[in-house]
C-alpha cells in the first residue's frame, strides 16, 4: 500500500500522523536509494509502504521514518510551521479515544502505565506495568502477566514474550478487578500516550468492561517540549525512552512493562525539577471526566462552548451547563 497517494490525503492530517511528522523533521536518512525509493535510518530500513520499527509494525500507520523519506523523494512537505497549524486546528478532533482534552500544569501525583502485546492487535495485551508517583516519588510498582485471547505471539523478538510464558496467567478482565484503582479518579501517565489508551480502551471493549474517568498526558511530549525549548535533555540524538533512560543513567531493561514504567515515572520526575513551569494536554476518558474537571474549574467557558459544539456534531445527547 502506498500511504502516499493523494487518497491518503485525510490520514495525514489525523493528529497522530501530524505529530510523527514533526518527529521526521530532526530525522536523517543514513542511505537512500532513489530508484527502488526505500532508505536507511539508524537500524531502521524504510520505503513508502513500510517500515521495520515497532511504531509501524503496532500501528500500520505512517511512521516518522516513513514520512522523512517521502519528503527526501519529494512526495510530501514536512514544514514545521504548517504541522504545528495542523496540529492546533486537528487537536480537539483526534483524542486517542478520549472525550475531550485541556492543558495544565504536571502534577506530582500520577500513576505512569506501560503495556506489552502479543501482537498487532491492540486487544493483545500480555504485560502491565504500573509506577505510582506521589510528591513526586515514585511509592509503588505493580507487575502484571495477562493472558491475551490470541495464541500467536509475533511481538515475541520485540519484548522476550512468549504464549507459553502467559498461558497459565488471569485475563484482562479478571486482571482489571486488581487494576482498576489504579485507573479509575487518577491522573495517568505513559511514555507515547496514544499506544498505550489504544490497548486499554480496545482490551476493556473486548471484555465489556466500561470505560474508567481519569485523565492521561504524554510524558514523550514532555520531553520532546523540553528538548525543543532548549531547557533540558537537548543534546539527545532522539527522545526515544531508552535514549532518555541512558541520558539520565536510569536502569532499564527496554520493552519490559514494569521496567519501561519506572523509568518513565523517573523522567517525568526529572523534568518537575528542572523544566517545572511547563504545561502539557490531558486527555479525559470520559464524560464524566469532562464534568469532573468543569467542577474543578479546570475548563474555560469557551471550550466548554466548544465541547458542547463538538458533541452537537457528532450527536451526543450529554452536554454539561456553562455556569
Amino acid at each position: 500500500m502506498n500511504f502516499f497517494s493523494a487518497k491518503e490525503n485525510p490520514l495525514h492530517a489525523e493528529y497522530k500522523q501530524l505529530k510523527r511528522q514533526r518527529s521526521a523533521l530532526n530525522l536523517k536518512l543514513d542511505s537512500i536509494d532513489l530508484v527502488e525509493r526505500t532508505g536507511i535510518i539508524g537500524k531502521y530500513k524504510v520505503s513508502l509502504e513500510h517500515c521495520t520499527c515497532e511504531k509501524f509494525f503496532y500501528r500500520q500507520k505512517p511512521c516518522k521514518h516513513m514520512y522523512r523519506l517521502a519528503y527526501e523523494l519529494g512526495l510530501f512537505e514536512l514544514d514545521a510551521e504548517k504541522i504545528a497549524a495542523a496540529m492546533k486546528t486537528a487537536r480537539g478532533k483526534n483524542l486517542y479515544g478520549c472525550e475531550w482534552l485541556i492543558e495544565k500544569s504536571v502534577p506530582k501525583n500520577f500513576v505512569v502505565i506501560d503495556f506489552e502485546a502479543a501482537n498487532r492487535m491492540p486487544d493483545s495485551v500480555c504485560q502491565l506495568g504500573i509506577a505510582v508517583v506521589k510528591n513526586n516519588v515514585v511509592t509503588e510498582q505493580k507487575n502484571f502477566w495477562i493472558r491475551p485471547p490470541y495464541e500467536n505471539f509475533t511481538a515475541t523478538e520485540i519484548h522476550g514474550i512468549t504464549f507459553k510464558d502467559v498461558k497459565n496467567k488471569p485475563r484482562f478482565n479478571i486482571v482489571w478487578r486488581r487494576i482498576k484503582k489504579y485507573f479509575e479518579g487518577q491522573t495517568v501517565a505513559a511514555y507515547g500516550l496514544a499506544s498505550d489508551l489504544n490497548y486499554l480502551f480496545a482490551t476493556l471493549d473486548r471484555y465489556k468492561i466500561p470505560r474508567p474517568n481519569f485523565e492521561a498526558f504524554d510524558i514523550l511530549e514532555n520531553v520532546r517540549a523540553c528538548r525543543e525549548k532548549n531547557l533540558c535533555l537537548a543534546d539527545l540524538e532522539n527522545a526515544q525512552l531508552v535514549t532518555v533512560a541512558k541520558k539520565l543513567r536510569l536502569t532499564h531493561k527496554a520493552h519490559n512493562a514494569l521496567s519501561d514504567a519506572l523509568v518513565t515515572a523517573q523522567i517525568q520526575i526529572y523534568l518537575s525539577k528542572n523544566f517545572p513551569a511547563e504545561k502539557t494536554l490531558f486527555y479525559l476518558s470520559t464524560f464524566e471526566a469532562v464534568v469532573e474537571s468543569i467542577a474543578k474549574d479546570e475548563i474555560s467557558p469557551e471550550d466548554i462552548e466548544n465541547y458542547c459544539d463538538n458533541a452537537l456534531k457528532i450527536g451526543q445527547s450529554q452536554c454539561p451547563k456553562i455556569a
